[in-house]
């Protein structure tokens, strides 16, 4: 109890501190990468294409949260690509730690939320997508606002307009990266088994489904005039058998690797040992849907955080990323912090001399090693990848200025050659005479081979049996290796 005192007294200045290395390690790491990837040059481009006109538009899977937010950046004048993504995906993962916090509060205690900040403030791999310019970092945190709200103001308090803005937030996630759509499904799973369907009954959520719908609906005219469809997406995750393409492969059990991956070697043994004192969600599982037993309600949403997610990648998509179940981190972090109060409480109880003492020194010991291995890991990879596609991007501005605006690169790095470029960009045909005759129609000035997005395999002897037609321009190699990585090619039409 004394323990939860000071935590209560002192839980101000500890968040506050755990919000300042958050932001510390996040403005550390926030422009150190070079070139951005396929994902991040699709949401970047598209934005310079709807404000700049640059020829490039969203793939019908993307979602538009994020290009619209980088979009009216660029019609304000802001262009520095590291200020943006210091806007839009640094400031909502420090939101990320806060929102941690707030859920851990409102499901156990002020203690399970500041260790469970704590650990995603250093988690490696929230610090190593916040260092891209990827929808995962906002995705997690509206997600995790919905849960807060749901939590706090429809479970707990039962208060009037919680519910519509759990609602809410989860159609802006499900804008900004449809794995958001996991979050809905812990909510509607927990409401399925402890509320049955009651929550049809309560006026605020049919007004969130309306908000819903009115949020919704631009996006859906959107993408019929884009895509030809109002839910484009649909066919990439379920349609045009896409399903049965997921259903044909293996199930994907390396997903459950996971659990140790987030906390790592160290905390993986606190997190085994935290689930061991949730075995009351499985021993009283009867009477919790019965709602004849609440005590273990927290539990259940955490399993259910892990749970649902991970068997729709295993079982249904078949295949995973450890970015894709980042709605599991808290709730895993929340477990580790079971445990190390459960070891401060056994230490009070059975170490009669300085129990209390010790019991504390334990907790901050092990927060100090496992937070230290979570930033090593995060530097580690961030520095090994932050030169990744570097000669990309290169190769597409030197392009930029060797090009008049209305010509034309066949590129297999579609997006990122249209990004950085700004020049109307294709990709390699299936056939040798399919790539013909794309270049009697599209007369482009450019090829572009590299080893970093591969192109069709007969691309790369194209040059070789076609010396009359092309010429090479520019050719990049690995420092110290003569060996070539990424070669423009220059079409000699051109000249004529």
């Amino acid at each position: 109890m004394e323990f939860q005192k000071a935590i209560k007294k002192h839980k101000t200045k500890i968040l506050l501190g755990i919000l300042l290395l958050a932001l510390v390690l996040r403005i550390k790491y926030n422009g150190v990468n070079e070139a951005v990837w396929w994902d991040e040059a699709e949401y970047l481009a598209a934005a310079k294409g709807w404000v700049f006109g640059i020829p490039y538009n969203l793939g019908s899977q993307r979602q538009p949260i994020l290009p619209i937010l980088v979009s009216l950046f660029y019609m304000l004048g802001i262009v520095n690509l590291n200020v943006i993504k210091f806007l839009v995906i640094a400031l909502p993962s420090v939101a990320i730690v806060w929102l941690t916090y707030l859920l851990g509060k409102e499901l156990y205690d002020e203690s399970i939320g500041l260790i469970g900040a704590f650990f995603m403030s250093v988690f490696w791999l929230l610090l190593f997508w916040t260092a891209r310019f990827a929808t995962d970092v906002l995705g997690v945190a509206l997600g995790l606002a919905a849960f807060y709200f749901f939590w706090k103001g429809y479970v707990k308090e039962k208060k009037k307009g919680y519910l519509t803005l759990t609602i809410i937030f989860l159609t802006l996630g499900a804008l900004t990266r449809i794995g958001n759509l996991m979050f809905l499904t812990v909510i509607a799973g927990y409401l399925l088994l402890t509320d049955k369907l009651a929550f049809l009954k309560k006026k605020e959520f049919w007004i969130g489904s309306v908000i819903a719908a009115l949020i919704i609906a631009p996006y859906i005219i959107w993408s019929s005039i884009a895509h030809g469809r109002a839910l484009a997406f649909f066919k990439g995750y379920v349609g045009g058998g896409a399903a049965e393409a997921k259903l044909a492969k293996p199930l994907a059990f390396f997903v459950l690797e996971y659990f140790k991956l987030y906390p790592m070697q160290f905390l993986f043994v606190f997190f085994i040992g935290g689930m061991l004192t949730m075995v009351g969600v499985v021993l009283a599982f009867d009477k919790i849907i019965t709602r004849k037993e609440k005590r273990f309600d927290a539990d259940l949403f955490l399993i259910l955080m892990m749970a649902l997610p991970t068997a729709y990648l295993v079982f249904y998509e078949r295949n995973g990323e450890p970015r894709w179940l980042m709605i599991m981190a808290p709730a895993i972090f929340f477990i580790v912090g079971k445990a190390l109060l459960w070891i401060k409480n056994q230490a009070e109880k059975r170490i009669h001399f300085y129990g209390k003492t010790l019991g504390v020194v334990a907790i901050l010991i092990v927060l100090a090693i496992g937070g230290y291995a979570q930033v090593r890991e995060a530097g580690q990879i961030i520095e090994s990848r932050k030169t990744s596609f570097a000669p990309v991007k290169e190769a597409a501005l030197w392009m930029k200025n060797n090009t008049n605006q209305d010509e034309v690169i066949i590129n297999s790095a579609v997006p990122q050659n249209s990004f950085y470029s700004e020049r109307k960009t294709l990709g390699y045909p299936r056939t040798e005479e399919q790539f013909e005759e794309l270049i009697k129609e599209e007369k482009p000035r450019y090829m572009v081979l590299s080893i970093f997005e591969r192109s069709a395999e007969y691309a790369y002897s194209y040059p070789q049996r076609n010396q009359g037609k092309l010429k090479p321009v520019r050719v990049y190699s690995q420092p110290q290796d003569e060996q070539p990585i990424l070669i423009i090619y220059e079409f000699k039409y051109q000249d004529s």
